[in-house]
């Protein structure tokens, strides 16, 4: 009985790894930001706040918002 356990519960693991990899996206060079009326549009207009700049520098510490920016 245990080892039928064993054996149904790594065959839902390695299906659940093979799911996983399936459905990763990768993203694109130029993303181009959120679709028209999206509610999170970025608005230049407006400053950013605290949490915002925070988010904003460890992005570009990473250099993916330098990038992304770019366009």
């Amino acid at each position: 009985m245990r080892l039928v356990v064993i054996r149904v519960l790594r065959f839902a693991w390695e299906g659940l790894i093979a799911l996983g990899e399936s459905t990763v996206t990768i993203p694109s060079e130029n993303p181009g930001g959120p679709p028209p009326g999206h509610p999170e549009k970025w608005r230049p207009d407006l400053p950013l706040t605290s949490i915002e700049r925070h988010l904003a520098r460890q992005l570009t510490r990473r250099g993916w918002l330098r990038r992304w920016l770019k366009g």
